[in-house]
C-alpha cells in the first residue's frame, strides 16, 4: 500500500469532513488545518478540483479490499452531499474553475516565456489541466468566453506537445484515457 494511495484516501477523508462548512463558505481555498497524511505532511487546502483529482486518482488505482471499501464509502457520502448541495457545488465549481484556469493560463505563459527553466514543472502542473477537466461536469456558470480561453490554450499546448507516454504514476494510466486526458499522454518539444 503506498503512500499516495494513503495520501489521497486521507485527504478525501478529511474533505468530506469539511465539505458542508467549505461548500456553504466563500473562500475558494478551505482548510485542513488539523488533518495530516501518515507521513505527517500536512494536507493541502480543500478544494473541488484537489477532491474531484485525488477520488478520480484512487479510482484508477488497484486497491486493497480495505481501501475500496473506505473509497466505497466516501463515494456514497460525496454523491449524498453533492445531491443535497448542488447548487452550492455547481457554484464552488464554477469559481474555482475559472480560478484554475487562470493558474493554467500563468503556466503556459511562464513557459511560452521560458521553455528551459518551465518545462521540467509540466509533469506536476498539468494537474491544473487535469482539475479543469473534472470541474467542467459541475461548473455549470461556465461562460463560452472561459470554453473560447481554454481552447485557445490548449492549442497553445498542441503546438508544443508530442503524444507519447503517460507521464504520472503508470498505475494511474487507465483511470485518465488518452481521449479526455491527451495533455497526460506525451511531453513537451
Amino acid at each position: 500500500m503506498g503512500d499516495k494511495e494513503q495520501t489521497d484516501l486521507g485527504y478525501i477523508e478529511a474533505a468530506l469532513d469539511e465539505l458542508e462548512t467549505y461548500l456553504h463558505s466563500g473562500d475558494l481555498f478551505g482548510s485542513l488545518r488539523g488533518y495530516q497524511s501518515l507521513s505527517a505532511i500536512p494536507f493541502p487546502h480543500l478544494t473541488l478540483g484537489g477532491l474531484l483529482l485525488a477520488l478520480k486518482r484512487s479510482r484508477s488505482r488497484t486497491l486493497s479490499a480495505k481501501n475500496q471499501s473506505r473509497l466505497g464509502h466516501f463515494q456514497s457520502q460525496l454523491e449524498t452531499l453533492h445531491t443535497k448541495w448542488r447548487v452550492a457545488w455547481e457554484k464552488k465549481a464554477t469559481k474555482e474553475y475559472r480560478s484554475r484556469l487562470r493558474q493554467w493560463a500563468n503556466y503556459l505563459n511562464d513557459l511560452q516565456g521560458d521553455a528551459d527553466e518551465y518545462a521540467d514543472y509540466y509533469g506536476q502542473e498539468v494537474r491544473l489541466r487535469v482539475m479543469l477537466e473534472l470541474l467542467a461536469d459541475d461548473a455549470r456558470e461556465i461562460l463560452a468566453d472561459d470554453v473560447n480561453i481554454l481552447t485557445s490554450l490548449d492549442q497553445r499546448l498542441l503546438n508544443r506537445f508530442v503524444q507519447d507516454s503517460f507521464i504520472w504514476d503508470e498505475e494511474l494510466s487507465e483511470g485518465f484515457s488518452k481521449e479526455r486526458f491527451w495533455f497526460l499522454w506525451g511531453k513537451l518539444i
